[in-house]
Parts: C-alpha cells; sequence; structure tokens
C-alpha cells in the first residue's frame, strides 16, 4: 500500500476558491469525556451514539451534546448507524460466531416510542446506509437492498457478492491508443479517442479476470434519491468502480484503477447527479480524486495527488458543493482532513492526527477523536463548526 513507511504530504494545489472561500473549523469543544467511548454524530448534531464496553457487556448508549450519557439502547455486539434523523437508529447484531456467514438481521428503531422494526438480513451489517428520504440501504447476498421502512416497500440493485462466478470471466484488451496517460488513470475502461479529464467510458460485458470461487468483496454509496448505486468490487488486490441503475439493474463500469484499500472512496453530490471517487495511479500509486455524472459519464479530475503520499478516503460531499475528504497515512492515527470543493479548489487542513472524523450534515458541524495509539483510553471527540 502506498505510503506505508513514509510521511504523508499536502495535496497538490488546486484552483481558486470562488464565492465566500473554503470552509475552516471553528473553535472546538469536548463533546465525549466518557473513557472508552467513540461517539457517532447524529445528523442533526445534537446527539451522540456511544458505544462501549460497560462490566464486560458491549452496550449501545443514547447520549446528548452537553448532557452526556442519557440510557442503554442496544445490549450486546451490534453494527450500527443513525437513520434519516435525530429520532431513529439502525443496529444489526453480530454473528455469532464473528466469522459466521449467516446474515443477519437489520433494525429499525424509533428512538422516542421504543418500536424496532425489522428490516431484513444483511450479510454485512457496518455497510448499513441511511437516505435523505428515509429509505434504508444494506448488502444483503442479492445485492443492495433499498427499503422503506415506513411502507416496506424494497428494490434490489443486483451486485456480485460472496464466491464470484463458477467459471474465469476474461477481461477485454485495452485498444491501442496514444494516450499512455489516459490509460494509466482509467485502465482499460477508457475510449482511445479519449483525452484525459474528458473521457466517456466504455462498458465492457466484464472487468476483470475473476478466478473461479474467488471471494468479491464490496463496498457501496447509494444515490440520495436512491436511483443509483455507487458501487466498489474488489477481487485479492484488483478493484473496479462501477454505478449500477436501481430501476434496470444495468451496471456501467467507471474505472479499474480504484483505492481498493480504502474505507469510504465514493461520494455523491447532495442532488445525487455527480459522484466523486479516488483513484491510485499505475505509476507511483499517487491518490487521486475524480468526479462522473450519474450515468458514469464526462469524467472530471478533481484533484491531482501529484506528490501526496497516502490514498484519499473519506469523501463527504456537502451542499454547496463542499468536499471533505481524508488523506491517510502508514495509520488509522495519521490521518489530516481537508476541505475542497467540486471544482477542484486548493485543499485547506481542517485538522490532522486523528482517528476519524464525522459529519453532522444540518448546520455543518464535524466531530473528529484524537488517541494516542499507545493508549487507546485516550481517546476524546471534539465538535466544531465549518465556518468560512
Amino acid at each position: 500500500m502506498p505510503g506505508t513507511d513514509a510521511p504523508v504530504k499536502p495535496p497538490l494545489s488546486g484552483t481558486e476558491f470562488a464565492g465566500n472561500g473554503p470552509l475552516i473549523l471553528g473553535e472546538g469543544a469536548l463533546i465525549a469525556p466518557e473513557r472508552e467511548c467513540l461517539p457517532w454524530i447524529a445528523p442533526e448534531g445534537d446527539r451522540y451514539l456511544c458505544y462501549a464496553r460497560v462490566n464486560g457487556e458491549p452496550q449501545l448508549w443514547l447520549a446528548t451534546i452537553g448532557g452526556g450519557l442519557e440510557r442503554v439502547l442496544v445490549r450486546g455486539a451490534v453494527d450500527f448507524d443513525w437513520a434519516q434523523d435525530d429520532e431513529h437508529i439502525l443496529y444489526s447484531p453480530w454473528a455469532s460466531p464473528p466469522t459466521a456467514p449467516d446474515p443477519q438481521p437489520v433494525y429499525h428503531l424509533d428512538l422516542e416510542t421504543g418500536e424496532t422494526l425489522e428490516l431484513g438480513y444483511t450479510i454485512r451489517g457496518n455497510l448499513m446506509q441511511a437516505l435523505p428520504g428515509g429509505q434504508v440501504a444494506y448488502l444483503t447476498e442479492a445485492g443492495v437492498e433499498i427499503v422503506e421502512p415506513e411502507t416496506g416497500s424494497r428494490a434490489v440493485a443486483p451486485v456480485t457478492v460472496g464466491l464470484g462466478p463458477s467459471q474465469p470471466v476474461a477481461a477485454p484488451e485495452p485498444e491501442p491508443t496514444p494516450d499512455e496517460t489516459a490509460i494509466a488513470r482509467f485502465g482499460f475502461l477508457l475510449t482511445p479517442e479519449a483525452p484525459v479529464g474528458g473521457a466517456t467510458p466504455a462498458t465492457p460485458d466484464a472487468p476483470a479476470t475473476w478466478a473461479a470461487n474467488q471471494d468479491v468483496k464490496v463496498l457501496f454509496e447509494v444515490s440520495p434519491d436512491g436511483k443509483k448505486v455507487a458501487l466498489l468490487q474488489v477481487v485479492a488486490t484488483y478493484a473496479t468502480i462501477g454505478i449500477v441503475d436501481v430501476d434496470t439493474g444495468r451496471m456501467t463500469y467507471i474505472s479499474d484503477l480504484a483505492s481498493y484499500w480504502a474505507v469510504h472512496p465514493l461520494a455523491w453530490s447532495p442532488e445525487g447527479d455527480r459522484l466523486l471517487f479516488a483513484l491510485a495511479t499505475v505509476e507511483g500509486h499517487a491518490p487521486e480524486l475524480w468526479m462522473v455524472d450519474a450515468e458514469g459519464a464526462n469524467p472530471t479530475l478533481v484533484l491531482d495527488g501529484g506528490e501526496a503520499l497516502g490514498i484519499y478516503d473519506d469523501l463527504v460531499w456537502l451542499p454547496g458543493d463542499d468536499v471533505l475528504f481524508a488523506l491517510r497515512g502508514s495509520s488509522m492515527y495519521d490521518t489530516t482532513y481537508y476541505a475542497t470543493n467540486a471544482g477542484g479548489a486548493t485543499p485547506v487542513e481542517l485538522v490532522g492526527g486523528v482517528q476519524g472524523l464525522q459529519v453532522a450534515r444540518v448546520d455543518k458541524r464535524v466531530a473528529w477523536t484524537k488517541c494516542d495509539p499507545r493508549a487507546p483510553e485516550s481517546a476524546r471527540t471534539f465538535l466544531a463548526a465549518l465556518v468560512r
């Protein structure tokens, strides 16, 4: 993995910010003094979930900013996330034993009434996603299932997960092209005549050579309207990015040079009409940030990593075309977050040396956790507003 034994350098300078300038962090305040608790901030930023062990038992707690812990919501080991607002959460129990392949139920909990709905079953509880309209997406053996909790209506975007095809699938050979730089950026998926930054990705029948019975790992991000699913599929050390149309099931492959070691390399625009995704170049493995439209066409290079050592990750696209992203170094504690925009403005550092960053989208507040890797109990989480 690039950057394993090297310091992180800042991303390459981009264009100038237009309008009111970049987002920066306001004054931070400690919000979670509880020991061994890593808070998960609610969408509106007034509450957080706290997952911790109490007398040896894993427990999921509800807490308020300024008020601390309130009550236990779930006992036992679970994956969890906020639903569409501060009043609902999602959770899924861990399989027992953890290596068990059996799908686990996904629950939708109303924090005010205590009502719990079972939405379905997932094979990866840590990939649950809540959409702005209230739908919930999660990974099943058939693909990405999108459920409306109130009505029970559901749709499935077909995705290959688990074991790959029973027979090897050959990748198409790239046609000769005079633009070797284009090939280096997007692999075999570029059309021969297309220049970098203005290409129309081809849509081959098969993205790669998948050996029989190879494990296919999946990361996904559903568009805000629930109509498209951005998909990263990994087979061994080979990764592709594509977009699945939920209504038709059609997959449009964008690239075969994905940063497959990233945790969250995909982000839709708030309107769902564009997608940001991270790549690693063939030569030098430098990180890059690209953008395509909802159909997977019209790719644009947003940020060139230049001499940056590390990977782009944790992409967040805020209203107004503001974009937050991480540049990860050699460990989970060596991460720096930056603010830019969809036009590729020069990134501005927000905070460095942190374990993770969360965003309360309603009023653009962010929370981040600092921790000494030699003393996990030292983790503390702070909250601050994003201002200009």
